[in-house]
């Protein structure tokens, strides 16, 4: 397994970690509003439930994407190009 490969991996699962915690504290937030409502009345805020799905979703794509882990890998001209374009 070369160098450039075991960086891709890296950073891909680095990525899907930043997503999985993004998606826990966006879980927290929504279980403490979800309380909050409940006990004072009033409508929920469904914007927080909206982003734990899709951080949910990010994180499994970025762990099992392998064009991500492509992108992350390859040390060409092109590769940094878009990666540039992609951060």
């Amino acid at each position: 397994m070369g160098l450039r490969f075991l960086r891709g991996v890296k950073a891909t699962r680095n990525l899907s970690r930043v997503f999985f915690l993004i998606s826990a504290i966006s879980l927290l937030v929504a279980l403490i509003q979800l309380a909050s409502t409940w006990i004072r009345g009033g409508a929920p805020d469904h914007g927080w439930i909206a982003v734990v799905i899709v951080s949910l979703g990010l994180a499994f794509w970025s762990r099992k994407s392998q064009w991500l882990l492509r992108l992350f890998s390859d040390p060409g001209q092109a590769a940094h190009q878009n990666r540039l374009v992609m951060v």
